[in-house]
């Protein structure tokens, strides 16, 4: 392989990790998603 294709697969890749992120902040919707505030664990319900 070159080193022009090399890099020009870790440019897609980053490109798509990137992307992917911020599609994932675009479409977030915080009202589906249960409170971090809200959850017990075993330990914390015994205690």
């Amino acid at each position: 392989m070159s080193k022009t294709r090399i890099l020009l697969m870790i440019l897609v890749f980053f490109v798509l990790t990137f992307g992917s992120f911020i599609w994932m902040i675009a479409t977030w919707d915080a009202d589906k998603e249960e409170s971090m505030s809200q959850l017990s664990t075993l330990e914390g319900t015994i205690t």
